[in-house]
């Protein structure tokens, strides 16, 4: 649960830097390439953050038995 939660607050403040500093913003041509690389970012870490709440929902199911 611990790397969880740590994986889970490391993705929440990358959406949320994204968020404050590219949503609703008039970018120019660097800001929009540096929000591309941020929202990449942001992609990549989405698997990770699936994959180990599959792992902590199976762990929770069992652990009801």
């Amino acid at each position: 649960m611990s790397e969880y939660n740590t994986e889970r607050n490391y993705y929440q403040s990358l959406v949320d830097s994204y968020n404050n500093n590219y949503v609703g913003q008039n970018l120019t041509i660097a800001q929009y390439q540096e929000s591309v690389s941020a929202k990449n970012i942001i992609d990549a870490e989405l698997p990770k953050q699936d994959q180990l709440k599959a792992e902590l929902d199976i762990l929770s199911t069992s652990l009801q038995i």
